[in-house]
């Protein structure tokens, strides 16, 4: 399988980052166009907090980084629901516990809050 330049040693974790979403697109959506490329293990689209409306993107995490590397690069610039995406690997983020009192346990989230 070709990585098309991408170093997959420089990714961590096996997650995309999807932009430029239509604001209605769902989870069931999402996991639905990500599955052809491997196990998803999580979907989180991103909510605005006072409107609970999507702000257009999400975060989704596979199995196995190889599969999050071939989506990432196979989904971007195709059209989801109408609208092209951007599609790459996500960053890592630097740990950090939600909301604080987490010290100890693992983050773990399952689905939307």
């Amino acid at each position: 399988r070709r990585s098309s330049g991408r170093n997959a040693g420089a990714y961590r974790e096996p997650a995309i980052f999807l932009g430029g979403l239509p604001f209605d697109t769902d989870e069931r959506t999402l996991r639905d166009l990500c599955e052809r490329y491997g196990d998803v293990e999580s979907v989180k689209i991103s909510y605005d907090v006072e409107t609970r409306k999507s702000r257009g993107f999400a975060f989704i995490t596979f199995a196995r980084l190889d599969d999050a590397l071939d989506a990432a690069e196979r989904i971007n610039g195709t059209d989801v629901e109408g609208r092209i995406v951007r599609c790459n690997m996500a960053e890592d983020k630097p740990e950090r516990a939600n909301g604080g009192g987490s010290a100890g346990k693992h983050h773990h989230q399952n689905g939307p809050r």
